[in-house]
């Protein structure tokens, strides 16, 4: 009965955008071509509404049954569901410009931004695998998608499902909900509730510096990268801020962290440095300006080292030469 239903409703809406093609192509007026496409709108609705039910139909067929079948003909249908909804973008492009009259210097405009923009290259959603670690930089990118009213939950959904790492345990989370505009909210507030949770990703984070912290002390006396060790401290601080845990607030929690993750030289050169000795000021406020002035000594530092490093290389190939 659905596969009967999705049929009938692909051969009403080949229809409708044939005739609307057929219109915006002749020399009749606008009024129909706007009726045609409005048509056109209609048999999108229906379309897309019986592709949900047949959606959540296959679902559950290729959960019941556990045959690899159900699973190809879901893969095909989304497939062909995308070739009916670009055919109906392509027709709304094409009838906002019949709506819309330009004028000539506005058009070239858009023309000109148009062709720069083409320029860029195409920006691609970070995968998400269920790793904490990778969740503030899929959810930066992915908010724009949750939070723009203009695409539909239905889009949203398979944005979704895109996103997910293929076999992972984030994408077991997301495709155990029908793949439904309905269901989207709940299947993004599932996944944002195992993976996503403000204090999961703190106690990440500050377990990531306690674990610098003991590869400092195992390594002992053995030469490390401070560059290394600088990167990996900063992407600490720095995702820990945008959680809320900033400096002025946790700076008594996160200054001993990161000094006691340094090697023996270079806290030696930090305790001698004159950034450390300006530090003025009492309680929470010198706590805050020490981890500054530190993190800043640092940075420093880091690029006092590369420095050296290519002076040393392009001096050894002046010699060489």
């Amino acid at each position: 009965m659905v596969e009967k239903q999705i049929h009938v409703a692909r051969i009403a809406f080949t229809r409708a955008f044939n005739a609307f093609t057929k219109n915006l192509e002749s020399d009749c007026p606008r009024e129909e071509k706007i009726a045609a496409f409005q048509f056109l709108e209609i048999k999108m609705t229906e379309l897309d509404t019986v592709h949900s039910a047949y959606n959540q139909w296959l679902f559950f067929q290729s959960k019941l049954c556990e045959y690899q079948t159900y699973d190809n003909i879901y893969r095909s249908h989304l497939e062909l569901d995308d070739v009916y909804k670009t055919q109906y973008l392509t027709a709304k492009m094409k009838i906002a410009k019949v709506t819309t009259s330009m004028p000539e210097n506005a058009s070239r405009t858009v023309s000109t931004s148009a062709t720069k923009t083409s320029k860029f290259p195409k920006l691609e959603l970070p995968k998400f695998s269920g790793n904490i670690k990778d969740w503030l930089p899929f959810w930066s990118q992915f908010k724009e998608i949750n939070d723009d009213a203009s695409i539909s939950n239905e889009d949203k959904m398979q944005y979704l499902q895109q996103a997910m790492v293929a076999d992972s345990r984030a994408n077991e989370l997301v495709k155990s909900f029908p793949p439904t505009g309905e269901n989207y909210e709940k299947a993004f507030m599932s996944l944002k509730n195992r993976f996503g949770r403000d204090y999961i990703i703190v106690e990440f984070y500050v377990r990531e510096l306690l674990g610098l912290v003991l590869q400092n002390a195992l390594r002992g006396n053995k030469k490390s990268s401070l560059a290394s060790i600088y990167d990996k401290v900063e992407c600490c601080i720095r995702a820990l801020e945008t959680l809320g845990v900033t400096m002025d607030k946790c700076a008594a929690m996160l200054y001993p962290l990161v000094e006691s993750s340094l090697p023996e030289e270079v806290l030696r050169a930090w305790q001698r440095s004159g950034q450390r000795e300006a530090i003025g000021g009492n309680g929470q406020r010198e706590t805050t300006d020490r981890l500054e002035k530190l993190l800043k000594f640092l940075q420093i530092e880091v690029e006092n080292e590369e420095r050296i490093n290519i002076m040393a290389l392009t001096g050894f190939r002046s010699l060489t030469d």
